[in-house]
């Protein structure tokens, strides 16, 4: 049957036949359907394939491939170690059933059945590709796998009604339960309720029922253990710092922008502390001021304290230089005399008396047992005479 062939893409029909055939460079789709009829045939130049269209409707057409290459009849290629499956003499191939399996076959097609089931049980699958029943469960029975084995149905029962929000648990040996949701507060799931052995809705027991160390920003110290006894001082969202264990008299002692140390309190002149188990106590020994045994000819008097003059030839005292308003110095006769030297600027007062302004002048024992308490009533420059034994003379 000749046709025609003017361009790999152009639709040529033979027109002394009914059967109508085409060629194109290419394997026709679904959707070469449209001028087509049943039993055309296309030639796929590029590859030498014949294919024939064997069914059309208004959407598609479904072609197969009769020959391939060189002539070549195409077959199928069943898996491997498996026999491909062939027409019989008649050109026929049957359907059969396997185990609990029937086909029946009708116009335009065939109906495959599972014989050898149970209504409403579960169909079980076996080796040799048979199939079998379980068998009918029971209300409330699971069905429950055996290890090497069919599944079987179970005895477990389960509640009959469920809420929303509850918790299914087992009560007993292959019995479940429904635990009801608390919405009154939040709660967890704990192992508190039945003596132990069931769950309940129950709140945090923070003494065993959590692990782990809260942070700081929880409300935590963010520490596992800390000193006992020991103070502890923030340091903002880290970890809180253990000051450690302390004393008898120990006290925090604060430094600016830095943490408290621990330290105990110094004594200063005429000053006794003593520590004890959660006391300090403080009192004042003698005048309460710093003691010197002045055995040299001359010293830089120091306030807050009192000098005793010690030596035979005499002591000369300098009034200090700075001294605040209100700071006490001593002399107490020893030995010698004793003599105040001012400086610039400097005096010394005694009643209604005032000595010489400056460098000139000055307070002088006359006698071994004078005895005289200065106080500093003008910073620096002016100090009166509060307590006096003896006749000093003032110059």
């Amino acid at each position: 049957m000749p046709f025609i062939n003017r361009s790999p893409l152009e639709y040529q029909v033979n027109t002394s036949s009914s059967l109508r055939r085409c060629s194109f460079g290419r394997a026709p789709t679904v959707a070469d359907y449209k001028q087509y009829k049943v039993s055309d045939e296309w030639l796929d130049t590029s590859s030498n394939d014949w294919w024939k269209l064997c069914y059309r409707d208004q959407t598609q057409g479904i072609w197969r491939k009769m020959c391939g290459t060189a002539g070549a009849v195409e077959t199928f290629i069943p898996d491997v170690g498996i026999s491909p499956v062939v027409p019989d003499a008649a050109n026929e191939i049957t359907l059969v059933g396997g185990n609990n399996i029937t086909i029946t076959g009708g116009l335009n097609q065939w109906t495959t059945d599972i014989t050898g089931t149970t209504d409403h049980a579960v169909q079980l699958g076996n080796a040799t590709g048979s199939i079998s029943s379980s068998g009918l469960g029971l209300t409330g029975q699971l069905f429950s796998g055996v290890t090497g084995a069919d599944p079987t149905w179970t005895t477990s029962t389960f509640p009959l009604t469920c809420a929303i929000g509850d918790v299914i648990y087992g009560s007993a040996l292959n019995v479940f339960s429904n635990l009801a949701f608390d919405a009154t507060a939040t709660r967890y799931l704990s192992n508190t309720g039945g003596g132990a052995t069931i769950p309940a809705w129950d709140q945090v027991e923070l003494t065993n029922g959590v692990s782990g160390i809260l942070p700081v920003p929880n409300g935590g110290t963010g520490v596992a253990t800390i000193t006992d006894g020991a103070l502890i001082v923030g340091s903002g969202v880290g970890a809180v710092t253990d000051l450690g264990a302390m004393v008898d008299g120990d006290l925090a002692i604060g430094s600016t922008g830095v943490d408290p140390v621990i330290g105990q309190l110094t004594a200063g002149a005429g000053i006794a502390i003593t520590a004890g188990a959660g006391t300090i106590a403080i009192a004042a020994t003698g005048s309460g001021l710093a003691w010197v045994d002045a055995t040299a000819a001359a010293y830089n008097m120091v306030v807050a304290t009192a000098y005793g003059c010690n030596r035979g030839g005499g002591v000369a005292f300098t009034l200090p230089a700075a001294a605040a308003q209100g700071t006490v110095m001593e002399i107490v006769g020893i030995l010698g005399l004793w003599n105040i030297v001012q400086g610039a600027g400097q005096s010394i007062e005694v009643g209604m008396f005032t000595s010489t302004v400056g460098a000139g002048g000055s307070l002088t024992a006359t006698n071994l047992g004078d005895c005289i308490v200065l106080r500093c009533i003008t910073a620096d420059t002016v100090f009166r005479v509060q307590n006096m034994m003896g006749n000093p003379a003032l110059v």
